[in-house]
């Protein structure tokens, strides 16, 4: 490998850390000042929440009960996947940072 393509490489990467720590720190931003950002994660755990109580109300003593588990369940689980998804965002830029601070470039 050539010194030259080592160097566009160690640049691409860098870029990519740069850009991973600026996305997550939208996503903060998003989750802690946008209105909908505040909405969505309130919501979201509301679904969870509420989700969570109305489960523990049901007797699976049918397919009409068997079925409304598996309806709350989705519910519950796609909640989980908005707060997922912004989590994994923060965490993404938080080892970005990481990495840029152990090479020194931050």
């Amino acid at each position: 490998m050539s010194e030259e393509s080592e160097i566009y490489s160690e640049e691409i990467e860098k870029q990519k850390l740069y850009k991973t720590y600026a996305d997550s720190l939208d996503v903060r931003n998003f989750i802690d000042s946008h209105p909908a950002g505040k909405v969505l994660v309130a919501r979201a755990t509301e679904v969870i929440l509420h989700g969570r109580n109305k489960l523990e109300d049901i007797a699976p003593h049918g397919e009409a009960e068997v079925s409304q588990i598996f309806e709350i369940q989705f519910e519950i689980q796609t909640a989980r996947n908005v707060l997922n998804w912004l989590g994994e965002a923060i965490m993404a830029g938080d080892e970005s940072l990481r990495q840029l601070e152990t090479t020194g470039e931050m």
